[in-house]
């Protein structure tokens, strides 16, 4: 009995249910909450790699497309990974240059799709990261994450994104980033939240100052992008400073997580 538990068990996320760490936003943008269109004076960046938040260039996004319905932010786990892999290589000439890569020279091997699987699941049943995958309309567009989160005395995490290029420029990362900060102070018990920011990605920076982070600082040659080390710039936000009733809630006026 306790090898069909262990395959066919309901997976828990950070010690919760799925559906309680699940963000489902119906009609984001009749409610105000995103574009139907982008915006040519994006406030918003595309990339930012698992740990970090460096963007890329503005793009044009979906011309003619219907507005979204329902957003949805949700857990990565089992066979959504491989979706999630799919969609990025699908827009890798977008992603790559702000990708984060194994640091230069290093004797270090990218693990398979499959080894990457069963790590990022269990360190999300252990608590210790948290990739969360954007859905519009059911379609994967994006990715934030939680990582290198320490408990202990610290309880603090990484937040990381990335958007494709077609659903770029909405005000979609925005939202997600927020919300999910919102979630991670507010329900899953983290203390600190932190963000870095390449300084030559203004977009990104607009994100930072729009949902009022810290800025803590700058960090020379903090990580490998493309093959390279890069500089960043330290944004974080934590229980204390959190307004109340969370980000979103003090910046579109929408209570999404019911706290």
């Amino acid at each position: 009995m306790s090898f069909f538990r262990h395959f066919f068990a309901t997976p828990r996320v950070w010690g919760l249910a799925e559906s309680q760490v699940r963000i489902d936003i119906e009609d984001p943008v009749g409610r105000g909450l995103i574009r139907a269109k982008p915006r040519v004076d994006v406030d918003e960046g595309t990339y930012a790699p698992s740990g970090e938040n460096v963007f890329g260039p503005c793009h044009g996004g979906r011309a003619g497309a219907s507005p979204i319905s329902r957003l949805t932010i949700r857990p990565v786990l089992g066979y959504d990974h491989r979706e999630v892999e799919r969609v990025r290589w699908a827009d890798r000439d977008w992603l790559e240059p702000w990708e984060a890569t194994l640091a230069p020279g290093v004797d270090e091997c990218l693990p398979s799709l499959a080894d990457y699987q069963r790590k990022t699941d269990a360190e999300v049943e252990a608590g210790a990261t948290l990739p969360m995958m954007i859905e519009a309309d059911g379609r994967v567009i994006g990715v934030v994450t939680a990582a290198n989160t320490v408990r202990g005395a610290l309880y603090s995490t990484t937040v990381g994104y990335w958007i494709v290029s077609d659903y770029a420029g909405q005000g979609i990362t925005s939202l997600a980033v927020a919300a999910f900060i919102d979630l991670l102070i507010l329900r899953l018990g983290i203390h600190r939240v932190e963000i870095n920011i390449r300084p030559e990605n203004e977009p990104s920076l607009g994100i930072a100052r729009k949902l009022g982070l810290t800025h803590e600082g700058y960090r020379p040659r903090y990580m490998a992008i493309a093959g390279q080390w890069a500089d960043h710039m330290a944004f974080s936000i934590d229980r204390e400073s959190l307004p109340s009733g969370g980000l979103v809630q003090s910046i579109w006026g929408v209570d999404l997580l019911g706290e």
